[in-house]
């Protein structure tokens, strides 16, 4: 094998390493099974919404909590973009 073959072959194979496996579970799926009344908040007062980065008010287990998470490898899945 060349070394040019063998560095893309190694290339590649590190790549996915450390790519997450496509069915990995993302921030609203994890809020859709862990809590109710999900009330997700858009935007901030200086830039604009973040489509990467998911946020908002929830409840579970009787308590009102803000759940912050990422969503960005999913976005064009789910066509949130």
């Amino acid at each position: 094998m060349k070394k040019g073959a063998k560095s893309a072959a190694f290339n590649q194979l590190a790549k996915s390493a450390v790519e997450p496996p496509p069915d990995r579970p993302y921030t609203l799926k994890y809020i859709e099974k862990m809590c109710d009344n999900f009330i997700e908040l858009f935007g901030d007062r200086n830039v604009r919404d973040d489509k990467a980065m998911v946020g908002g008010f929830a409840q579970t287990a009787g308590q009102t909590v803000m759940m912050i998470g990422q969503q960005k490898a999913q976005i064009q899945k789910c066509g949130r973009a």
